[in-house]
């Protein structure tokens, strides 16, 4: 399962253990967390079979009470295993998910996908390369404006691929 704590600024729980996610069949795993804007956080998990495929991107947005929205589905790509999400704050309070999933007919790509200040998707999902290689494992971190993403390519033969984005 996925759950959270909220803590102060000296470390001390303000909320107690709570369950980040509402779907509780099959797994849920790999959680991320980022910011947003207005004391609002945003937690991202791969979660088994929840969009009727081997793995889909959630996400739901959390106030500093522990109150959450509604799970949301970041990939729009449904077929096959997404997985292995990471996320990033932006600049204006937004966030940048990424995540490694099975591109229809080919290999395994990284996919991106803003979200708004208020944690919803904000644009479509991106897929970063051509999908025909074997990629995963991505991270994402702010430079600036601008999101850096890096990610693993390759299995036996490992290569560190990288791509910046601007906002």
């Amino acid at each position: 399962g996925v759950y959270f704590k909220v803590l102060d600024d000296t470390g001390d729980p303000e909320v107690g253990e709570s369950q980040g996610k509402r779907y509780t069949l099959k797994e849920q795993q790999m959680p991320a967390v980022a910011a947003l804007s207005d004391e609002t956080f945003v937690i991202g998990w791969e979660s088994a079979q929840q969009d009727l495929s081997e793995g889909a991107i959630m996400a739901r947005v959390f106030g500093t009470t522990g109150t959450g929205g509604a799970e949301m589905l970041l990939n729009e790509t449904t077929a096959g295993h997404q997985g292995v999400p990471a996320i990033a704050t932006l600049p204006d309070g937004g966030a940048m998910a990424v995540w490694s999933g099975e591109v229809q007919g080919a290999g395994i790509g990284i996919y991106a996908r803003r979200l708004s200040s208020v944690g919803w998707p904000d644009g479509p999902e991106e897929l970063f390369g051509s999908g025909n290689e074997t990629d995963s494992n991505p991270a994402v971190a702010m430079v600036g404006a601008s999101a850096a993403v890096a990610w693993q390519r390759g299995i036996l033969s490992l290569d560190i691929q990288g791509r910046l984005c601007p906002d």
